[in-house]
């Protein structure tokens, strides 16, 4: 029965998510996809507690912004939008869209997920945007914990040349990430980057062009978790 109801909820979801698949063109698809985004999308427990932190010059993690706080980051400086949630046409990608256009941010997408270790070409990716995109950046995903967490890290251990030990702060629970979960695999990732290590220096970036499997990773990680 619990599957079921799963299921049907599921089923709802991808309606409401197709029925956003276009631009906000009326004030009416405007109220509907905020209110999404309030309800569906827990923009509710947003607007009460956020955890936006700047981790180096100019670079800043969050959960998922609202207008408000697009704003309130373009009037001191802001410059890039870094989005971790995808492209897919859903209402946070629309309106998201939609309201960096209005105040003129330049919106970056990219699809990260926070139970699966990515592949090496999507992290090589993200080191590409952490090095060039314009600063001053905020980059985030839903929570701000996971994905967001990850990418924080990369940019400790790459950009800030930090240690493991300092990345891993960058996932913890004081961002809400819990590393005990099917999360725990971009933790993982970082453990694995540490064992290399105690073989011999490798700079990260180089580690990922050379030596990171993602999906070895991935794997090994669940089968230790199954013990």
């Amino acid at each position: 029965m619990f599957k079921r109801l799963v299921k049907r909820v599921k089923a709802w979801e991808a309606r409401v998510h197709a029925s956003f698949q276009h631009g906000i063109d009326t004030p009416e698809e405007l109220r509907r996809v905020e209110g999404y985004m309030y309800w569906l999308d827990h923009g509710f427990l947003r607007a009460l507690w956020h955890n936006e932190e700047e981790i180096g010059p100019g670079v800043w993690r969050a959960n998922q912004p609202d207008h408000k706080r697009l704003q309130a980051f373009k009037e001191r400086g802001g410059k890039t939008v870094l989005t971790l949630r995808g492209p897919a046409p859903y209402p946070y990608t629309v309106l998201e869209t939609a309201q960096c256009a209005e105040l003129g941010l330049d919106l970056k997408v990219m699809q990260l997920w926070a139970k699966v270790a990515p592949s090496r070409e999507v992290m090589l990716d993200l080191i590409h945007a952490l090095e060039t995109f314009e600063r001053p950046m905020l980059v985030h995903c839903k929570s701000g914990a996971d994905r967001t967490g990850l990418a924080a890290a990369v940019y400790r251990l790459h950009i800030e040349k930090r240690s493991v030990a300092d990345a891993r702060r960058q996932l913890s629970l004081r961002y809400l990430h819990l590393s005990h979960t099917d999360t725990g695999v971009l933790d993982y990732i970082l453990d694995v980057y540490e064992a290399r290590l105690a073989d011999g220096d490798i700079a990260f970036k180089t580690w990922i062009e050379t030596e990171y499997d993602g999906q070895a990773i991935q794997t090994s990680f669940k089968n230790r978790k199954s013990r």
